[in-house]
Formats: structure tokens, C-alpha cells, sequence
């Protein structure tokens, strides 16, 4: 499916005017959402430079979700524009576990969207060692249809290279390239890191072999195009309630290689196993560390499992329907998952800013020592990752690492 056919936009907006937490009561009603004015309730919530976003409510708990660009410039106008073709991109795929569009308001330049604010992030649970057995198994759902739907295999080369066309903005696989293959390993005595991270770094940046990995693990992000991945799909970008995961942002979206987001999952749920090795009692640590286990092993197991059916099934390019290249395929991905998991372990263990799964460590000395885990074992994963067979071997290396004195 093409996306021009979903949604039309027009080149200059007539009938802009900036939202308030009055005035968007008054457009989610004649906009048809609500009824009653009288019966709603609006708070404005935190968000980015460029947008107003509103959450609106009635008495019965309904809700939804209004954002609008800040800016009436066609600036503003495609910010929005290319966030709802994404979003609806994701939905298309996989609508279990995507956020949904109800409105695209080119005028406005806003979007009314499903509220997900009561959900809590996955990296707040799993800070809370809070028990999740459907995660894996839904999030190898979300990842092998988002990313198979997306693809060669399923899409034509038309309708391809439309999607690259309008999905895609200027600036968002340089922020992934800077952050993931490049920041880790510069300016380290500036960095708000203590002396053994950057003793780590300085090995790793000795390391002729992981340099050579790291290089070509860029080198394909840049150059690869396999499908639309999300860009950044850690643990924080996971909302998660009763039931179901809701997948969420789009900012870091782009073209490349399936591997990357399957690896970037997997990294994140990696700094959870090593920071739990080091900030549970004893009695808390093995049971989260083997839900971690089976939440891994879940991830690429299912997702293989699923990728695997949809190519054999599903796969619309005649030339891609060869059960030998599809096999290799898949062992490519694996592969590149490995590579990509070890730089998000180590691009997380050395932001300024740690992540909520380093916090949760509250002594100095162990939080560090967390920290070096996770970089050694980005440095397995990268250098080593040929070696592996399953994610068992993965899993094995993690384990070893974590129980070093």
C-alpha cells in the first residue's frame, strides 16, 4: 500500500489557529469525539519544542490524545505530516500493538491519536521487577510484522520507494548514526563517566578487530535498506497495561537494516539483566534474571519463528521465495541483531545522563561495575557475534559476565 493513497495533503494552510486547553475543547467536539463541553476536562501535557500536546477526558474516562505543530510554517506542517504517515505506516503492520490515528487535521496541522498516557513504560516495570510473560512474545510479534511488512519481500519496488520517500526526514539516521556508532568513543574525558568506563572505552578503542565490526555495523545502517525500523526501540519506548504493549514514537524512524531494531530490544533488555545482577536481594535476583532469560529468548526465538512463516507465506517478490537464500537471510539478521544489541549496551553504559536501569543501582561502586558489564559485553557481541549459533550463546555470555568477582 502506498501511502499518498491514505493521506492527501495541501501545500499552504488557510484556517491555522494555535490550540488552548479551551479552545481544543471546543474542536474535539466539533471535530465529533464528544458531545457535551461541559463534561470534559483537558490537561496539557509535557512535550518537545515543536508541538502542544492535549489530553482531554470525559466523565466517563474516555480520552484522547491532540497534538498540533506550535508553528503554522510548512516546517511545522510536514513535522506533523510525516509523524502521521509513520504512525499509520506502524499501524498498517502491526495495529495490536501500534498507537492509532483517529484525525489528521491538515488546516490545523494537528492529529488526534489513541491515549496511551496511563500506560507505564516497560523500563518502569522491569525497574520493578514486575513479572511480564507476554512481553516477549508480543514484542517478536510487533518486530517481525513491522518489519517484514516493510520490506522487499512483501512490498514492491513502487511502493518502496514511495514509503522512502515520504517517511523519511533529513535529520534522523545521523542522530541514530552520531549516538550508536560514534559518541561512545569520543571526547571520553568530557564525558560525565568515571575512570573505569573511560579506561573501557580506551581499551575498546585499541581494539582493531572491534573497530573493523563497528565500522561495518555502520556502514550497513547507512547504506541498508531493508526495512522501516524504528530507530530507537528500547525498553522506554515500550508502554505496557494489562494486556497488550503499545509501541511508541517515531522520531528516530528510518530505512535500514532489519537487524537494528531486533538488536536494539535485545541490548536494552540486556542492561536490565546486568543492572538486576547487581540492584535486587538475593532473594528478588535469580527470579527476575531468569524472567529476563526467557523474555530474550522469547524476543529472537518468536520472532524468528513468525519472519520465518511470513517469508515462506507471505513473501510477494518471486525472486525472494527461495527457502535457501531465506534461511541465510535470516541468519544475516541474527548476526546483525548481535552487532547492533552490543552498541546500544554500550552507547546506554556511557550517556552523560544514565538510564533509569543504572539508577536503580543506588551504590556508586556497583552501578560502575554495571556499567563495565555491559560494555565488556557489547564488546562480545560485536567482536564475537559470528561465533554464536542461538541466543543461548548470547545468554551464556551475558551470565558469565555478570557473575564475574
Amino acid at each position: 500500500m502506498i501511502l499518498a493513497h491514505m493521506i492527501t495533503t495541501r501545500n499552504i494552510m488557510t484556517d491555522y489557529r494555535k490550540l488552548d486547553q479551551n479552545s481544543v475543547l471546543e474542536y474535539v467536539i466539533q471535530k465529533g469525539f464528544f458531545k457535551e463541553k461541559t463534561s470534559l476536562s483537558c490537561n496539557k501535557l509535557p512535550a518537545c519544542k515543536a508541538n502542544h500536546i492535549f489530553q482531554v477526558c470525559d466523565e466517563n474516562q474516555k480520552s484522547i490524545i491532540i497534538k498540533q505543530a506550535i508553528s503554522d510554517t510548512s516546517s511545522g506542517q510536514e513535522s506533523i505530516r510525516i509523524e502521521v504517515l509513520r504512525v499509520l505506516e506502524r499501524h498498517r503492520c502491526c495495529p495490536e500493538y501500534s498507537i492509532n490515528v483517529m484525525l489528521h487535521d491538515i488546516d490545523q496541522s494537528c492529529v488526534v491519536m489513541q491515549d496511551f498516557t496511563a500506560n507505564e513504560s516497560l523500563l518502569t516495570r522491569l525497574s520493578k521487577a514486575d513479572s511480564l510473560p507476554q512481553i516477549g512474545p508480543q514484542l517478536a510479534h510487533f518486530l517481525a510484522y513491522t518489519l517484514f511488512y516493510t520490506s522487499d519481500f512483501y512490498l514492491s519496488q513502487t511502493e518502496k520507494n514511495a514509503n522512502l520517500k515520504q517517511l523519511l526526514s533529513s535529520d534522523c539516521q545521523l542522530t541514530t548514526d552520531d549516538s550508536s556508532f560514534t559518541e561512545p568513543y569520543e571526547e571520553l574525558k568530557s564525558r560525565n563517566i568515571v575512570q573505569t568506563s573511560i579506561d573501557r572505552l580506551s581499551e575498546l578503542r585499541q581494539d582493531e578487530t572491534f573497530k573493523a565490526e563497528i565500522a561495518e555495523l555502520k556502514a550497513k545502517c547507512l547504506n541498508t535498506t531493508q526495512a522501516f525500523v524504528h530507530g530507537n526501540l528500547t525498553c522506554e519506548q515500550v508502554l505496557v497495561d494489562k494486556k497488550a504493549i503499545k509501541v511508541i514514537n517515531t522520531e528516530y524512524a528510518f530505512y535500514g537494516p532489519i537487524g537494528f531494531d531486533v538488536g536494539t530490544i535485545l541490548g536494552s533488555f540486556l542492561i536490565n539483566f546486568c543492572t538486576s545482577a547487581l540492584s535486587l536481594k538475593t532473594y528478588e535476583r535469580a527470579n527476575q534474571l531468569d524472567t529476563l532469560i526467557q523474555t530474550i529468548r522469547d524476543i529472537w526465538n518468536l520472532f524468528a519463528d513468525i519472519f520465518s512463516g511470513l517469508m515462506k507465506t507471505e513473501t510477494q517478490n518471486l525472486a525472494l521465495q527461495n527457502a535457501t537464500y531465506q534461511a541465510r537471510f535470516l541468519r544475516s539478521v541474527f548476526l546483525d541483531s548481535l552487532g547492533y544489541a552490543g552498541c546500544e549496551l554500550i552507547r546506554q553504559a556511557t550517556m552523560s545522563s544514565p538510564i533509569n536501569d543504572f539508577n536503580s543501582i543506588s551504590d556508586d561502586e556497583a552501578q560502575e561495575k554495571a556499567k563495565c558489564h555491559c560494555i565488556e559485553l557489547g564488546q562480545v557481541l560485536v567482536n564475537k557475534r559470528y561465533q554464536f549459533v542461538s541466543i543461548n550463546d548470547v545468554l551464556l555470555e551475558a551470565e558469565a559476565i555478570i557473575e564475574q568477582e
